[in-house]
């Protein structure tokens, strides 16, 4: 299955799943919070600060990443170790994220969409080409800490 799809299938399971409905009120509170959250992702992963960076991912074993050079993490523990491995292999990296949109699809879920530039030096000092594209993320609402947390990330390169 594409990865289009299989977002686009969690995306609707989501919704469907969604039996009370929100007020305006609580959508529009709930979009911002997500918002203000996948805005503290893209500052955490530009910091390289991965201990931090790890408490923006849902941590089950149900957590889906799909990395923009086309890897895969299945759960927790391989996302974690993937960001590690990234990290020791990098100087530095600037990740810009524009025209981000955020949808509530439930009381517990929400979408993000955004385009995306990265920028990265290697541990090599060698510069890498500058890559862009498009980027999702599917949210959860933790109900231990009540934070937005990462559930599937896609990022893509044209």
């Amino acid at each position: 299955m594409r990865r289009s799809k299989l977002l686009l299938v969690v995306a609707c399971v989501a919704v469907v799943a969604c039996t009370q409905e929100m007020t305006r009120r609580e959508v529009l509170l709930q979009q911002e919070r997500a918002q203000e959250r996948v805005s503290a992702w893209v500052r955490t992963m530009n910091n390289a600060r991965i201990d931090s960076l790890l408490l923006f991912y849902h941590q089950v074993p149900e957590l889906r990443v799909l990395w923009a050079d086309g890897g895969k993490s299945n759960g927790f523990e391989e996302t974690e170790q993937a960001l590690r491995d990234f990290y020791r292999s990098i100087q530095y990296m600037n990740f810009a994220v524009s025209e981000v949109e955020v949808q509530i699809l439930a009381r517990n879920a929400a979408q993000a969409t955004f385009r995306h530039s990265t920028d990265i030096v290697g541990i090599d000092n060698v510069r890498r080409p500058v890559s862009a594209g498009q980027g999702t993320l599917v949210l959860f609402l933790d109900p231990d800490d009540n934070l937005w947390k990462i559930h599937t990330q896609q990022l893509s390169v044209n």
